[in-house]
């Protein structure tokens, strides 16, 4: 396990990997997060209000972990999983808005920035060969699109 430094360390090179392919037109520049001092409070009180229910889930029974609310259409039985023990799954938007959340938490507040380091061979891969088309399916909050 790296010590609190070299993680700092490598979270440091990736911010600045991440600006370097901004500005080398890779992908745009991501929100600055400055919507609100409120909506980065609301977020954080979302987090910690369903933080409990998330735990008991963890250590409880399995059947804890099924959708039991959900409107009958025809969602195959992995749907109907709360994954990573989110209260309403990841059928709801703010399940996926308290979702990204938790995981910005728990990486550091890197998972952003993380995740836009795939679109890079994703962007390789769609212009090396140039006929292909990308259908973006929609899921999570749509940070992407």
């Amino acid at each position: 396990m790296p010590d609190t430094r070299r993680i700092l360390q490598d979270l440091w090179r990736l911010i600045q990997q991440d600006w370097q392919n901004v500005e080398a037109g890779y992908y745009l520049s991501p929100p600055d997060g400055s919507d609100s001092p409120f909506g980065a409070l609301r977020r954080a009180a979302d987090f910690f209000a369903d933080l409990s229910a998330v735990e008991r889930r963890r250590h409880g029974p399995s059947e804890e972990c099924r959708l039991t609310e959900v409107p009958d259409r025809g969602y195959p039985p992995y749907y109907l999983q709360k994954f990573h023990f989110q209260s309403d799954g990841y059928l709801s938007d703010p399940s996926a808005r308290r979702y990204d959340h938790q995981v910005e938490v728990l990486f550091g507040g890197a998972a952003a920035v993380m995740r836009r380091q795939g679109l890079l061979p994703l962007r390789a891969a769609l212009t090396r060969r140039g006929s292909e088309r990308l259908l973006d399916v929609g899921c999570g909050t749509g940070c992407f699109l």
